[in-house]
């Protein structure tokens, strides 16, 4: 399973559209799809011969139009400060 993380309003557009575009970004890494795309993450499956990973070790764009159909899940990921150590404040709780 790959990700692809991309924000609200391209999340939507996959989403209308039925497919991720040829050439489309995806990590194996969620916290590489997060930090580099967005938090509105797909994650989908691929078949070995679907990739190429002639671009770097931790990321690939797919071949050819990909299917809405081999989505694995849709969510979105919320930040939540834990601690804060620019203010030094944590928060209530």
């Amino acid at each position: 399973m790959y990700y692809h993380g991309t924000s609200k309003e391209n999340a939507d557009k996959i989403l209308e559209s039925g497919y991720f575009e040829q050439w489309t970004y995806f990590a194996d890494n969620l916290a590489d799809a997060i930090g580099y795309g967005g938090n509105y993450v797909f994650a989908v499956w691929f078949e070995p011969d679907e990739t190429n990973f002639t671009h770097s070790d931790w990321q690939f764009r797919c071949k050819e139009n990909k299917s809405i159909k081999d989505i694995g899940y849709f969510t979105r990921f919320e930040r939540e400060v834990i601690m804060d150590n620019v203010t030094q404040n944590l928060p209530d709780g």
